[in-house]
């Protein structure tokens, strides 16, 4: 829950990176290189479920569309009020 506050991530995409291995993630930063996905990408799941050779290239082809924000916590709001 924590990762996908922090990190902006939909629930599908969390359980997605929460099966991925260490290996599959090292092999994933290896074939996307420079790229960043971060805040996630509205493709990243079809992105990363393409043949890893692919996923670079194809990121640099399609740039990020702006993911749409969510609404702030009630716990945020009250911390940047009480400023």
């Amino acid at each position: 829950m924590s990762a996908c506050c922090e990190f902006g991530l939909r629930a599908d995409q969390a359980c997605f990176f929460g099966d991925l291995s260490i290996n599959q993630i090292l092999v994933i930063v290896a074939n996307v290189g420079q790229e960043c996905l971060f805040p996630p990408r509205q493709d990243i799941l079809s992105l990363l479920k393409l043949p890893l050779p692919l996923s670079g290239p194809i990121t640099s082809v399609h740039p990020p569309h702006k993911a749409a924000s969510s609404p702030p916590q009630e716990s945020f709001r009250q911390h940047t009020q009480a400023r």
